[in-house]
């Protein structure tokens, strides 16, 4: 989901659709200002923890891809079955 606009929210979408989606990307808005309060690396190590306490994958886009933990796996391209 990007633009992240609001952190908590982000979070809430993840709580919510996690049963049916097996893939969260998120990214920093690129054209849109924030009020310069989020804390990415915050928000970003939240992401990773809900993600992986869930059993979903991440992608991290790269406006966020400093704040991941060393060793993530971040995958672009993820093989999908239909």
């Amino acid at each position: 989901m990007e633009p992240v606009l609001d952190p908590v929210r982000s979070l809430e979408v993840i709580d919510a659709c996690h049963e049916f989606l097996s893939l969260f990307k998120v990214g920093k808005p690129n054209y849109i200002k924030t009020d310069g309060n989020i804390d990415w690396a915050d928000f970003t190590r939240r992401c990773v923890d809900r993600c992986e306490r869930l059993g979903k994958k991440l992608y991290v886009k790269e406006g966020l891809q400093e704040y991941l933990p060393e060793g993530f796996i971040n995958e672009m391209r993820v093989k999908q079955h239909f």
